[in-house]
């Protein structure tokens, strides 16, 4: 058996078990906090980013069995996030705040990781989500193209001008504290 019809083959038969043994328990296990910290990178609100989170289980699970199993579970999982992020951004405007909550996980000391999580805040939807994305879960360029439907150039631009705003951004700020200090 080739291996795509593999894959394919396998990837049916796993989706007839969740099916059949109504486990959502697992996928939800398995996605729900990647599927969190994207849907926060665009709403940057975590109660917002909890029914983002559940809205996209809800239809990935109505949809399952229309998945056809070509790219990544996850990857589908992704998409199905990003479009009611955007639908719930269109019909809930976002209003600037200045609360940054801990949604990134924390691999460094405390002050940088709010500095930055602060810094990200700042980039445009486009761009927070590319670095969410590729840089904080870690998704290559070729599946993060597929999961926001643009081509893998786009990626690759929005991720090194997001990080030119980031480098620009840090700058600005350590001008800053060396005036105050």
């Amino acid at each position: 058996m080739a291996p795509k019809k593999f894959l394919h083959y396998t990837f049916n038969m796993r989706r007839k078990a969740l099916e059949s043994t109504g486990d959502i328990e697992e996928l939800v296990r398995q996605h729900q906090q990647t599927l969190h910290a994207y849907a926060f990178s665009f709403v940057r609100d975590s109660h917002a980013a909890d029914d983002i989170v559940q809205e996209t289980l809800i239809r990935a699970w109505r949809y399952l069995p229309t998945f056809r199993g070509e790219g990544s579970l996850q990857g589908w999982l992704m998409r199905i996030c990003g479009n009611v992020a955007r639908t719930y951004l269109r019909k809930y405007p976002p209003h600037r705040t200045s609360h940054i909550e801990e949604e990134i996980p924390a691999r460094g000391d405390a002050t940088s990781q709010s500095d930055l999580k602060s810094l990200i805040s700042t980039l445009s939807v486009e761009h927070r989500t590319v670095v969410t994305l590729c840089l904080i879960l870690g998704f290559p360029y070729d599946e993060a193209a597929e999961i926001l439907e643009v081509p893998v150039g786009t990626i690759r631009s929005r991720l090194f001008r997001a990080r030119e705003a980031l480098v620009l951004a840090i700058k600005d700020t350590e001008t800053t504290h060396a005036k105050a200090v």
